[in-house]
C-alpha cells in the first residue's frame, strides 16, 4: 500500500494514509471494517480518469495511525478535516458500510461542503440487538486475546463475499485479518464498537440538501436488502443494486463505476 499515489496527513486525531490520484471534481471514499483502501483500487481505476479520488484509511486500518477513541462522528470530522487541507470547497462522498454511516453524519455535519452521498451497503437506524449482541461479543473476544483469533476469522470472513468472488481472494483476506498487527487491535475494537452501538443516523440525515443515492448488493450478507429500502422510503428516492456481496467494489468495480458516474455526473 505504498506508491507515489499514497499521502500522509497529520489530522488532529492521528495520521491519515490516503490515495490522490486522478483529476476533476473530488470525491472521498469510506471503506467498510475490516478493510482499507485497496478495497477500491479497482474502482478507482475507472474513475480517475474523471474525478479526484481521495481515498483514505480509517484508524487501526491500512497504513493510518492507531487510535483507541475513535467514533463514527470523530471518523466524519477527520475526513472533512482532511478534504479542507487538500483545498476542496465543494465534494462528493461514496461511503460503503461503516463509510456510509460516518459519510451520513459527514453530510449532516458538513452540509455546506458535500454535493453528493452514495451510500453503498450500509445502514444508517440502530443495529438490531441480536446482531449488535453478538458483534459485541466477537469484539470483547478480541479485545481479550489482541489478536485476530481463527474463530472470529471463520465467523466473519465468508460474510463479506458474494458468489463471483474466486477461492483465492478469499483466502488472501483471511490471511490478511490473521496477520493483524497487535497494535491495531484496540483500535480496531474502537471502530467496531461504534458502528455496532450506533444511534439512528437516519432522522436528522433527512434534512441533507445534497444528492443522495442508496446502492445495495443483492448477495449482501452483511446489510441487507431492507436496511437500503428503509433509506430510499425515508429519502423518497429509489434504491439500485449491483450483483454483488458486501464488498461490491471488488465484485463488480465496472457495474459500481458506472452507477457512481451517473450519480455524480
Amino acid at each position: 500500500m505504498s506508491g507515489p499515489n499514497v499521502k500522509v496527513f497529520e489530522s488532529k486525531n492521528g495520521q491519515i494514509s490516503y490515495y490522490d490520484e486522478g483529476e476533476g471534481y473530488p470525491v472521498l471514499f469510506g471503506h467498510s471494517f475490516l478493510w482499507n483502501k485497496d478495497m477500491w483500487r479497482h474502482v478507482i481505476d475507472q474513475l480517475s480518469s474523471s474525478y479526484r479520488c481521495i481515498v483514505p484509511d480509517v484508524f487501526g486500518h491500512g497504513d493510518s495511525s492507531v487510535n483507541e477513541n475513535v467514533s463514527l462522528e470523530m471518523l466524519a470530522d477527520t475526513f472533512a478535516e482532511l478534504m479542507e487541507s487538500l483545498g476542496f470547497a465543494k465534494y462528493a462522498v461514496v461511503g460503503l458500510s461503516i463509510g456510509g454511516m460516518w459519510g451520513s453524519l459527514l453530510a449532516q455535519k458538513h452540509s455546506e461542503s458535500l454535493t453528493h452521498l452514495a451510500i453503498l451497503n450500509s445502514s444508517l437506524t440502530p443495529e438490531p440487538p441480536e446482531k449488535a449482541a453478538l458483534y459485541n461479543q466477537l469484539l470483547d473476544m478480541l479485545a481479550a486475546t489482541q489478536f485476530m483469533p481463527e474463530p472470529i476469522i471463520s465467523q466473519i470472513g465468508p460474510g463479506f463475499f458474494g458468489s463471483g468472488v474466486t477461492e483465492a481472494r478469499r483466502q488472501a483476506f483471511y490471511e490478511e485479518l490473521k496477520n493483524t498487527s497487535s497494535e491495531k487491535i484496540d483500535s480496531i475494537v474502537s471502530i467496531g464498537r461504534s458502528f455496532v452501538n450506533r444511534a439512528d443516523l437516519l432522522t436528522s440525515f433527512s434534512d441533507f440538501k445534497g444528492r443522495v443515492c442508496v446502492i445495495a448488493g443483492s448477495q449482501d450478507n452483511y446489510r441487507s436488502i431492507e436496511e437500503s429500502e428503509e433509506i430510499c422510503r425515508k429519502l423518497g428516492i429509489d434504491l439500485q443494486k449491483v450483483d454483488a456481496g458486501h464488498i461490491s467494489s471488488i465484485e463488480q468495480p465496472v457495474d459500481l463505476a458506472e452507477k457512481l458516474k451517473e450519480f455524480i455526473g
